[in-house]
This record gives structure tokens, C-alpha cells and sequence, in this order.
């Protein structure tokens, strides 16, 4: 009788595998395996045995096959999904009075679910990121993506996607636009950014920046990335949003920017003077125009001597001129070995010479603008 009963039960246990029934399947298979553990004999019936390792294959399959399940879902990103069979297999498996492999799974269940939980926050967090993009503050951005990576788990399916962004991001910058040569903060809006100022200042600058960047990613045998200009706004100062700068390009902002502001009093009364001399040789050419015209020979002798005298003042400032612009030459020239020295240590004398000289063009074009890089970080 006593034996029926079991053989009965285990009947009862395929029958409610068979329905999906897994918490009454593992109750009732429990109870069952605690009847095996105190009558033993039970098992010298090879029918009962068969049928009783058969029903112990059945849910092992099951609660594996489960398992499996939710660690496909997590990795192919269905966190939630995987989240939430995860919550219900644990919930069975609590509340079965199981043993044996069943605790194993358990054990599996309780680990794959603390990954799923960093999953979970790691998404939340991902997604709360991006809505930091769309409304452009990047740096931000970037910063909480910096430490995402930090926190998240290797094998963890968002991480492709964080890695991603944060490539992309690191890859932008913003360049703000500011005037020495005009104040374009008193412009009426309508003549702050014109096709003119697009052609002759921004377009060159964001050239020189493409080819900076393009010359140090060669020199370090990177990919070559475009730069992309990805937004203009005309607010005052008017802004640039750039993609595709790379850190190397980043580097050189750490000594471009301090160079810049460093020497920008030194590099006005260089401009200021050329534009003195330039003046003053249009003055001597109009003195000497007139003097075609004095037709008394003391007008002509004062003249002359007026020349003379102007003559001697432009010489005198063109060799100061000369002597500044040989000055901002040669910090020039240190500024660009030391971009050479921080981004490519490494490169043979002649490597250096002939990047130097690439080099150089380009920092003219860019310290020679008007337009000052910001990183907003």
C-alpha cells in the first residue's frame, strides 16, 4: 500500500512537469525523497527506482533548463525579462523543501541574480546617461560614463554599449569661439555668424585642427578620424561642437590652451606693431609722392629730411618687429616639440624634423585665430 502511494506520487510528479507545474512538481518530489531517505528499501523495486530517477532527471532538466534561459536573456540584453523568471525560479526554489542538486541550483540562481541586479543598474544608469546626451551636457555625460565602466561587471551585455558611448564621447569636444580682432558680442545677431566669418576664420581654424590631429594619430599609427562638425551655434561667443576629435587632439589643448593665453599679450603688440609698420611705410610713400610736387628748394630740402627722419623710425621698428617675430618664432617652435615630446616621445630625430615642419603651418593657422578651443570636461 505504502508503496503504491509513492509510485502514485511519482506519477503525480511527471503529470505536473508535464503541465508546467514546477513548484507542486519539486513539493511533491520532496516529499518523496524524504520517504526515500527513511525507507530506503523502497529503492530495491527497480520499477519505483527507474521511475524515481526518471522524475529527479525531469527537474533537474527543468530547473536547468530555466536557468540557462535566464543567463541567454541577460546576455542577448533582456535584463528585465531575465530579471523577472529569475525573481519566480527563486521564489519556487525557496519554498521547496529541496536538497541535493536542487540547492546547487539555487546557489546558481542566487549568483547569476546579484549579476542581473548590477545589470539592472547598470541599464538604469546607461539610460539615464544617454537622456544627459540629448540634452547636450556632455560633460556630465562623460563623467557618469567613466564611472559606469568602473562599477560594471566584465561579461555584462551593456557594457558593449557603454564602451560605445563612451568612445563617442570622448571623441567630442567643444570648441567656443571668441574675437581679438572684433567684440562679436556687440554684432546684432543677424551678422554674428555669416558665410564670410564661416569661410575666412572658422573654416581655416577647424582645418588645422583636422590636420593636427591627423599628423599625431599617424605619428602614433592610429585609425585616422574625421572631424566632424556636429553643432554651430550663434550664440555670443558663438560655439562649435565637434565629433571625431580624438584624446591625442585633447593632448595638445592641455598646452595649446596655456601657450595661447601665456604669450596673447606679446602675440597683440606683435600685431599691433606690424600694423604701425605697415602705416608708417604707406606714409613715407605718400611723403615722397608729394615731394614730386615742392617745387622751392627749401620745401624740398624739408621734406626730405622728414623722409629721412621716417625712414629712420620705420627701420627702427621694423627691427624690432623683426626681433619680436624671430622671439614668438622660437617659442613656436618649442610649443610644437613639446606637443611632439607629449604625444610621440619615441620618434627618431628625423621623424621629429619632418613633423616639425608639417607641424608648424598648423599652429600658426590655429594660435594666429581668433577662436580659442574651450573643453568642457
Amino acid at each position: 500500500m505504502l508503496y503504491n502511494d509513492r509510485a502514485n506520487r511519482l506519477n503525480k510528479v511527471q503529470m505536473l512537469v508535464q503541465a508546467g507545474m514546477l513548484a507542486e512538481a519539486l513539493k511533491t518530489f520532496s516529499e518523496i525523497s524524504d520517504a526515500v531517505a527513511s525507507e530506503p528499501e523502497l529503492l530495491a523495486d527497480k520499477i519505483f527506482q527507474r521511475d524515481f530517477r526518471e522524475a529527479e532527471y525531469s527537474l533537474n532538466r527543468i530547473v536547468r533548463d530555466e536557468i540557462e534561459m535566464i543567463y541567454r536573456l541577460s546576455q542577448d540584453g533582456h535584463v528585465r525579462d531575465a530579471w523577472a523568471r529569475a525573481m519566480n525560479l527563486m521564489s519556487i526554489l525557496e519554498n521547496a523543501p529541496i536538497r541535493g542538486h536542487f540547492r546547487e541550483y539555487q546557489y546558481q540562481l542566487r549568483d547569476l541574480m546579484e549579476q542581473l541586479v548590477k545589470e539592472r543598474y547598470a541599464e538604469e544608469k546607461y539610460f539615464e546617461i544617454l537622456r544627459l546626451v540629448e540634452h547636450h551636457e556632455l560633460g556630465t555625460a562623460l563623467n557618469q560614463l567613466s564611472i559606469l565602466r568602473e562599477e560594471v561587471y566584465p561579461r555584462a551585455r551593456i557594457r558593449h554599449e557603454i564602451e560605445r558611448l563612451f568612445d563617442d564621447l570622448r571623441g567630442i569636444t567643444n570648441v567656443t569661439l571668441t574675437s581679438v580682432k572684433r567684440d562679436i558680442s556687440h554684432v546684432s545677431p543677424q551678422a554674428k555668424l555669416t558665410a564670410q566669418y564661416l569661410e575666412k576664420d572658422i573654416a581655416p581654424f577647424l582645418n588645422a585642427v583636422a590636420e593636427i590631429q591627423r599628423l599625431l594619430d599617424g605619428l602614433l599609427g592610429r585609425e585616422i578620424k574625421d572631424v566632424a562638425i556636429r553643432v554651430i551655434s550663434q550664440n555670443s561667443p558663438i560655439g562649435v561642437s565637434l565629433e571625431g576629435v580624438s584624446d591625442t587632439f585633447l593632448a595638445v589643448t592641455d598646452l595649446l590652451i596655456p601657450w595661447k593665453r601665456k604669450h596673447a599679450e606679446k602675440m597683440a603688440e606683435y600685431a599691433r606693431r606690424e600694423k604701425q609698420y605697415e602705416i608708417e611705410k604707406k606714409r613715407i610713400e605718400l611723403h615722397e609722392a608729394n615731394l614730386q610736387l615742392v617745387k622751392s628748394q627749401q620745401e624740398i630740402e624739408m621734406s626730405s629730411a622728414e623722409i629721412a627722419k621716417l625712414r629712420e623710425e620705420t627701420e627702427k621698428l621694423r627691427t624690432e618687429n623683426e626681433k619680436a617675430r624671430l622671439e614668438l618664432g622660437r617659442v613656436k617652435i618649442q610649443l610644437a616639440l613639446d606637443i611632439l615630446a607629449k604625444v610621440a616621445p619615441n620618434l627618431s630625430e628625423t621623424d621629429k624634423l619632418s613633423s616639425l615642419v608639417r607641424l608648424l603651418p598648423l599652429l600658426d593657422t590655429v594660435i594666429g585665430s581668433d577662436i580659442e578651443i574651450t573643453r568642457k570636461e
